[in-house]
């Protein structure tokens, strides 16, 4: 099968009802959506890096949820 990650934009709204735009990353395969974390980075240039590292490097899609966990830690 195959797997690619990518990167995914959506706007959430604060306590004060402003507006901010927030990155996350899913997961596909083929066409198919598997898994989407869709608010982990306020900064776009994190999301596209980790999108990188995750297509690059062939991550299993059975460490994709350790990764966002270790990406939404530091």
């Amino acid at each position: 099968m195959s797997y690619y990650y990518r990167i995914c934009e959506s706007r959430i709204s604060d306590e004060d009802n402003e507006i901010h735009t927030v990155y996350g990353i899913e997961l596909y395969c083929g066409s198919m959506l598997i898994k989407s974390y869709p608010d982990v980075f306020f900064e776009k240039e994190k999301a596209e890096t980790l999108t990188y590292l995750c297509n690059a490097l062939g991550l299993s899609p059975l460490h994709f949820p350790d990764v966002i966990e270790d990406a939404l830690i530091d």
